[in-house]
């Protein structure tokens, strides 16, 4: 405040002084060490401090008068070791607290700490708990309800719940999440930590997978419990395991084999991911093929003996196991497969689909990489203000540092040129590279040129100086501050030949230079600006250093990808070119040093580097991911190519079309969306595998037939099974606090469901109709044979037009009656 109220008279020019000639002064040189005001325009710090860092919002270029931003910033001490940033994190914590219940009438003002967006992400996830909660009650209470049936006996309303599912539906979810919670324990003892990602995306997958496991054994059970009544209840349970049991196995190891395959990738986050999932997948099935059919026996003891699931001890009559289809299946046998499978239909179907994926593939490279830090905080977070202001306060964008790693001889001439950036310097010298880039900064994202210490040094050691920087005490021959008076120091009388330090002597005071304070008398010193940015040695000489400059403001995800891109494309131009100056080094005069190398680097740098491979590395883990679930399936379905690729083209379909819903619908492509796609593979696995089972394994005449049996048979457990208990969980998604979750997972979750549901049960059918695998003849014979309806000789041929069948000894009332079931619709019985 003093310096603010300070006044100085200049009695010659009548003219007062104050605080804004001081501004002004100090906008025009940074390096002034006394203005008008008897004031340094240096920071506390000891450095000179760039208008353009701390300003901004102007009228027009480098009018700073007209500024109405202004950037403060507190710099804290960092270490390696977490506990010894304690004091600082909790200064943090501190800072924070109070400037939340700080307001001024005069400004506003907004800002974030080192730790404020990891305390932004922990409270998100806390307040989105609820939300998450609520999204797997809807789908666990829905689970419990849809797989009972619900009659009553003798207008006993107790009797309702006798055939009901709703303890059974909540063990099956319990064990579910079980699978889950053994694939943390797993790996958790091994080391390998959980991400965000892990504990909010994996529930969701494991139940698409384990709901719909357990809806098809239900519902086989209520298919079977009519139709094989005389059978004991060993023997049905053994007919429903042989039906549903491989199908499971089926879709779980081709999900499992998938996800353990994402764990080659270099991403951490999918790798991660992959190795919890593919693990959890494998545990629900051991689980499912356990413990929950023995749960389900235990359930269908108590549905035979007439007991209601609440109130046990009660009993009421038992109900005629008369034949009742329930309503979705009458509607997909009934209505829904005989409308899609006609030939206008089908037509219309596909070409539809073709254009869907057409699009989708137009649009994919459109995609924007990156992820916004805005969508990782809540929607009331004090640091969406602040990042909305540093956009449009920063005159310019975060620091960016050009670091030469390994030993450099800056005691040549030469090298020197191909640093420094000031007179005498080469045309491609770092600097002068660095300098030519912030004059096309829209092009380079480069702002400034870059702070170079080899000039400030070289200017720091010139002997001509009054009083010269670089001094010793005659006394005791130590160094001599310029602050200090010349009358008790000597000059350092250093030897320029051509402007520049000669060999001999270059190193012998770069530590002084480098622990000087820069002063009025001396503004050149190093410390403020270069003691962290030079890794000197007395003995192995300089290893590492940095230049460092500013890009340009960043506003968007691809600014911040290009910035990056252009800076090492920048760095590596001038590695090669600081390279080449050891071609003009005398070899018999010094032995060159091994290549250096140039890289750039940023803080934000960290967040972005995926983006240079990220797209590469998707596409090889979901074609690996596509490749696998194709072997499965093939080895599964008894060697079916067919099956497989029908499979595996329907997935893709499904992969495709939501890469292209991340375009229309504004999802980035980046970490989260990757885990999303592989997570859309797994469950798409769901949506095909058991509808292409169920139709290589019947035995009707035509594809169109089959294709309606396995639809009306299985549509129904697809769709209630997965369809719908996702529906209801994911839309309870879309009232997240954060829009990383509205994005990422309503958005996403939103699409594997919908693009899924539409290609399980409108694509699939329609292609198995049309191309599907033909009947597979040795299936048919050995379940002919099994049932006992030909003898162990029998010669059958299929004809593959005609389906002739002819026979050497059949059993002519029996047999007749099992060719009139089977090719009913035939002209050539």
């Amino acid at each position: 405040m003093e310096n603010l109220n300070k006044t100085v008279d200049d009695e010659e020019n009548f003219m007062t002084y104050d605080y804004s000639a001081h501004l002004q002064q100090c906008f025009g040189g940074p390096y002034t060490m006394q203005t008008v005001l008897n004031l340094s325009c240096f920071g506390e710090f000891g450095a000179p401090i760039e208008p353009y860092v701390i300003l901004g919002d102007f009228n027009k270029t480098n009018d700073f008068n007209s500024a109405r931003g202004l950037v403060i910033t507190f710099l804290l001490e960092n270490h390696l070791d977490k506990q010894l940033n304690k004091k600082a994190s909790e200064w943090e914590k501190g800072f924070v607290e109070k400037l939340k219940k700080h307001k001024n009438e005069h400004y506003y003002f907004s800002f974030m700490t080192e730790r404020s967006i990891e305390d932004e992400i922990d409270r998100a996830s806390s307040s989105d708990k609820v939300t998450v909660i609520i999204s797997y009650l809807f789908m666990f209470i829905y689970v419990a309800f849809a797989l009972g049936q619900y009659r009553v006996s003798e207008n006993q309303l107790g009797s309702l719940f006798v055939n009901s599912k709703f303890t059974l539906g909540i063990a099956g979810v319990i064990v579910v999440a079980l699978s889950v919670t053994s694939s943390i324990g797993v790996f958790a003892f091994y080391g390998i930590p959980a991400t965000m990602i892990i504990l909010e995306v994996q529930p969701f997958l494991i139940l698409a997978v384990g709901v719909d496991n357990i809806f098809l054994l239900v519902q086989a059970y209520q298919r079977h419990s009519v139709i094989d009544s005389q059978l004991s209840l060993k023997e049905r349970i053994a007919v429903i395991c042989g039906e549903v049991i491989p199908s499971m196995m089926l879709s779980s190891i081709s999900e499992s084999t998938c996800f353990f395959l994402g764990a080659i990738t270099d991403m951490p986050a999918v790798k991660t991911f992959s190795l919890y999932a593919g693990l959890a997948i494998l545990f629900n099935f051991a689980f499912q093929a356990t413990c929950f059919l023995a749960l389900f026996i235990i359930d269908v003891r108590r549905q035979e003996a007439g007991r209601p699931e609440f109130f046990c001890w009660l009993r009421y009559p038992k109900i005629d196991n008369t034949y009742e289809e329930s309503y979705m299946y009458r509607f997909f046998k009934n209505y829904y497969a005989p409308a899609l499978l006609r030939r206008g239909t089908r037509l219309l179907v596909t070409v539809v689909f073709a254009a869907w994926f057409a699009s989708s593939c137009l649009v994919m490279r459109n995609i924007n990489l990156g992820l916004d830090e805005k969508m990782a905080v809540p929607e009331d977070s004090y640091m969406l203000t602040h990042f909305r202001n540093m956009e449009r306060f920063m005159s310019v964008g975060p620091p960016v540092y050009f670091v030469i790693n390994g030993r450099l001889s800056y005691e040549y001439r030469r090298v020197q040129n191909r640093v420094c950036g000031g007179t005498g310097c080469d045309k491609e010298s770092l600097g002068a590279q660095i300098a030519r880039a912030s004059r096309f900064s829209n092009n380079s994202y480069i702002s400034h040129p870059a702070m170079n210490w080899v000039d400030d040094y070289v200017a720091w050691l010139q002997p001509s100086g009054s009083p010269p920087c670089c001094r010793f005490f005659k006394n005791n021959g130590s160094f001599c501050p310029a602050t200090q008076s010349k009358d008790a120091c000597s000059s350092c009388n250093v030897t320029f030949v051509d402007g520049r330090p000669v060999r001999e002597m270059f190193y012998d005071h770069l530590g002084q230079f480098l622990s000087d304070n820069p002063t009025k008398e001396c503004t050149k010193g190093g410390k403020a600006a270069f003691s962290n940015a030079v890794d000197y040695h007395t003995l192995k000489g300089i290893t590492a250093t940095y230049y460092m400059t500013y890009h340009t403001p960043l506003k968007t995800q691809a600014d911040f990808i290009r910035a990056m891109d252009n800076a090492r494309w920048l760095a590596k131009n001038i590695s090669c070119t600081i390279n080449s100056a050891y071609s003009f080094i005398d070899q018999f005069d010094a032995q060159p040093d091994p290549p250096v190398t140039v890289f750039a680097y940023s803080p934000y740098y960290v967040f972005y580097e995926q983006y240079e491979n990220i797209v590469w590395a998707a596409i090889v883990q979901l074609m690996l991911s596509l490749v696998v679930i194709f072997i499965v399936t093939f080895v599964i379905l008894g060697m079916d190519p067919w099956s497989a690729m029908i499979i595996v083209g329907t997935i893709a379909c499904i992969l495709v079309n939501l890469i292209g819903l991340m375009y229309w619908w504004n999802i980035d492509f980046n970490a989260i969306s990757v885990v999303n796609l592989v997570m859309s593979v797994g469950i798409s696995v769901e949506f095909c595998s058991h509808i292409v089972r169920a139709y290589s394994l019947s035995y009707k005449r035509t594809r169109t037939e089959r294709t309606h049996e396995a639809l009306a048979t299985i549509g129904c457990s697809v769709l209630s099974g997965i369809t719908f208990t996702k529906f209801g969980g994911v839309i309870v998604l879309a009232f997240a606090h954060t829009q990383i979750f509205q994005v990422f997972y309503f958005r996403m979750f939103f699409g594997i469901v919908i693009i899924g549901g539409l290609h399980g049960l409108v694509f699939l059918p329609v292609i198995l109709s049309i191309i599907g695998p033909p009947l597979n003849k040795r299936k048919m014979r050995e379940i002919l044979i099994s049932e006992g309806y030909y003898h162990a000789n029998t010669i059958r041929t299929v004809a593959s037009e005609h389906r002739v069948i002819t026979s050497s000894s059949l059993e002519s009332n029996k047999d007749l009656a099992v060719h009139q079931k089977l090719f009913s619709s035939s002209s050539n019985e």
